[in-house]
């Protein structure tokens, strides 16, 4: 049950939430699946609201998309370019390896390089500003973030005799 949404159970309500009664956390999905019930008449079908459930394939929300992109006057994005953004937003703020674990265990990787080969791809424009902000000198500039390859050596000989112990 959640703590944030009193009866709920694994984050999602059982029932559609009508319109303007939107309750999601901060596990229920970006684009919520429309609730469809059956017309008073039986022959036909209706929106009723939307629920805190993930769609079961990508078509729908794809149409969605690029219907509210055509009445925006905006272009289309496909789904995934906003899973795409999102990661390589992320990937930009992370500096720790731990952040980059976690990171990549949010978008359901089980390996951090899984993460940095599908999203981690820099355009030209991005390598020029990480080259040009790095400090060739060899000089420390004490930002506690900074370390040198002998401090990681170090790091990993600790390590090591923690592991044989």
């Amino acid at each position: 049950m959640s703590l944030l949404y009193p009866g709920r159970k694994g984050g999602f309500p059982s029932a559609a939430l009508p319109p303007g009664s939107l309750k999601f956390g901060p596990c229920d999905p970006l684009f919520p699946k429309t609730s469809v019930v059956q017309s008073e008449d039986g022959f036909s079908f209706e929106v009723q609201g939307i629920k805190a459930e993930f769609w079961a394939g990508g078509n729908s929300i794809r149409d969605i998309l690029k219907r509210r992109s055509e009445d925006a006057g905006l272009p289309y994005f496909n789904p995934h370019s906003f899973r795409h953004a999102a990661c390589q937003l992320a990937l930009r703020y992370s500096r720790t390896p731990e952040e980059f674990k976690a990171l990549s265990q949010n978008f359901g990787h089980e390996a951090v390089t899984t993460t940095l080969r599908s999203y981690g791809t820099l355009d030209d424009q991005r390598v020029n500003d990480v080259l040009s902000k790095i400090d060739f000198s060899g000089e420390r500039t004490g930002n506690n973030k900074d370390f040198s390859i002998e401090d990681l050596e170090e790091f990993v000989r600790i390590k090591k005799k923690q592991l044989d112990k």
